[in-house]
């Protein structure tokens, strides 16, 4: 795929539309794989969109990596096209480029469903027929971490699966697939030297975390497994029984973003810290399928795809509001995420001038009008690791 674009030429047009900054040449990229940008084109960007995607921006240029777009529209109902647009033109309009064109989730459905098969063929999937309200009763036994799974339908036999799929039937409902992250994990372990270090206590798995934490552990790991890690820059949690395709018939956020990730060559995910938990869930079900990744026919980048036992995952500080609490001192517990419901907060809503000076102050260089300008002076390891408190003007 060349670098550069001369156009939003993703299956969407806008008349009179002017492309953004033209990518970096490969040449000028000096570390292998890539940063992304992946949003959900559900609306205009929020000031915590914003400030999240300047910072993926700046780890990926600052490291030497390509950038790339991906369209998150896996949610087709809520998807629009013309968000599309108009988040690509915003984010162009602070000075942030990418390398290729952008891709769309909803052109790559026939590749979730090869991941899925080849999953399917290695016996590392299975049917779950489970209710929301039956999960949430389940996870409340003592023996259950908070979020996880409780593998209720993981070891049922033939006979009960037929009874489940028939009582669903009359439902009109079907089941879910999820991923058997505890037979696979067996596998990957044994089968995979890449991953050896990413797997050093039985049921947990360690990521690189460069900006959330150092050598912590999980909130939703057993508290008999969790002890803090004691290299630096590394993250642990327990693999879990994630869904990869709806009961509804939808792909499930977990396995797009991996395969995605993975057949687009990046190693560098920066995100929300609220996402921190989920993290080596999902780059667990990464290295299951990373055999399936490396086969010809499942790469769409001109660079393989990166091993992700060597990922590299900023987890960032989220935007937020200060609630009113009556009775209560300000603690960080009357803290809520930034949504747009809290008034004007999109960036079109702010203009693009008062978003932009709002999140390179909140970076602490408020004199900068543009990402390329804040690239050069930025120093990303010293930045704040506590929430970026949002106050509407009066």
């Amino acid at each position: 795929m060349e670098s550069g674009h001369s156009g939003y030429t993703v299956g969407i047009a806008r008349e009179n539309t002017q492309a953004p900054g033209v990518g970096s040449t490969p040449e000028a990229h000096s570390t292998p794989g890539a940063g992304r940008f992946a949003p959900s084109p559900s609306g205009d960007f929020h000031l915590g969109n914003l400030r999240t995607y300047t910072l993926a921006w700046l780890f990926a240029r600052s490291t030497g990596r390509r950038m790339l777009y991906r369209i998150e529209d896996i949610d087709q109902q809520r998807s629009h096209d013309s968000a599309a647009l108009d988040q690509m033109e915003d984010l162009a309009s602070f000075g942030m480029d990418w390398d290729g064109e952008p891709i769309k989730q909803s052109d790559r459905f026939p590749l979730y469903d090869d991941a899925l098969h080849w999953l399917a063929e290695h016996g590392w999937v299975y049917e779950c027929y489970c209710s929301r309200k039956d999960i949430r009763e389940a996870s409340r036994a003592p023996h259950v971490a908070p979020g996880m799974y409780p593998g209720t339908c993981r070891n049922l036999t033939d006979e009960q699966r037929h009874e489940q799929r028939a009582k669903l039937a009359e439902q009109g409902r079907k089941p879910a697939i999820r991923f058997n992250a505890h037979a696979a994990y067996e596998a990957v372990a044994d089968n995979d030297p890449t991953a050896n270090g990413s797997h050093t206590t039985p049921g947990l798995w360690t990521i690189h975390e460069d900006f959330a934490t150092s050598g912590q552990q999980s909130e939703s790991a057993p508290p008999s497994e969790s002890t803090p890690s004691s290299v630096p820059n590394t993250y642990s949690g327990p693999v879990d029984d994630i869904v990869l395709h709806r009961g509804d018939g939808n792909w499930a956020y977990n396995l797009a973003v991996v395969v995605d990730d993975l057949t687009m060559g990046v190693d560098q995910i920066t995100r929300g810290d609220d996402l921190l938990s989920s993290a080596p869930a999902q780059n667990f079900l990464a290295t299951a399928l990373h055999p399936w990744a490396t086969h010809a026919s499942a790469t769409t980048s001109a660079t393989p795809a990166v091993h992700p036992t060597r990922w590299r995952y900023n987890h960032v500080p989220l935007v937020v509001t200060k609630q009113e609490m009556k009775g209560h001192e300000n603690t960080n517990r009357q803290l809520k995420r930034l949504a747009k419901r809290d008034g004007a907060v999109t960036v079109r809503e702010l203009g693009h001038d008062t978003a932009w000076a709002w999140v390179a102050q909140s970076l602490g260089h408020s004199e900068y009008a543009s990402a390329p300008e804040l690239l050069q002076v930025i120093d990303l390891e010293a930045m704040s690791h506590e929430p970026v408190v949002w106050t509407p003007p009066q």
